[in-house]
């Protein structure tokens, strides 16, 4: 493992060893990926929250930095001004899908969508 995730797990690991350490980062691992159960994906936070604040805030601050280093937020800001722009482009295609939508429905729209991937018109 490598990478901010797997230095978050290590650090938040050596920082709460005494609380279970071993327990948490198990619970963190099984958080990623497929959708969990709420209270599966809160049990790492609870594990977190009994350690001593002040050094989950240093851990936090170490890898809220490495995120900093990496570009993380204007990485983050370029996405939502990328959204914006997406969502206000208006395309011949998209335009055709709304109209396709108002006349016969969303079905129908989506069917069309699908056949153009798939070699209809």
């Amino acid at each position: 493992m490598t990478g901010p995730p797997a230095v978050s797990r290590r650090l938040f690991l050596r920082v709460s060893a005494a609380a279970g350490g071993g327990l948490l980062l198990s619970g963190v691992v099984r958080s990623e990926g497929a959708p969990v159960a709420a209270s599966e994906a809160v049990a790492p936070a609870r594990d977190i929250a009994l350690n001593d604040p002040a050094k989950v805030s240093m851990v936090k601050q170490a890898i809220n930095r490495t995120f900093d280093i990496m570009g993380m937020g204007e990485a983050l800001a370029m996405g939502v001004d990328t959204e914006v722009r997406v969502e206000a482009l208006e395309t011949p295609e998209g335009k055709q899908f709304r109209d396709i939508a108002r006349k016969d429905g969303l079905k129908a729209a989506l069917a069309w969508r699908d056949a153009r991937f798939s070699g209809g018109s």
